[in-house]
């Protein structure tokens, strides 16, 4: 299992978010809905697609998510360039 320093170093475009476990996992769903929407007003299409790609994906794993775990979450996606 790769740790978030690895993470970090990858040359690939990424971003990491940590979440505490003291939050909403349906207001933190209902976030990450809301920056999709938000992506899908980027102008370049590629950067759009790969921003929307990278939410799409996290939306899918925190809907398999019962709540959020006691240690917290830290969300890693990324699009291959």
């Amino acid at each position: 299992m790769e740790t978030l320093r690895d993470l970090n170093q990858t040359k690939n475009i990424g971003r990491i978010t940590i979440i505490s476990p003291t939050g909403s996992l349906a207001n933190l769903i209902s976030f990450v809905g809301k920056e999709k929407v938000t992506a899908a007003r980027i102008k370049d299409r590629e950067n759009r697609q790969n921003v929307s790609s990278c939410l799409e994906s996290i939306l899918y794993e925190l809907k398999q998510m019962k709540s959020i775990p006691e240690a917290g979450i830290a969300i890693y996606a990324q699009a291959y360039v």
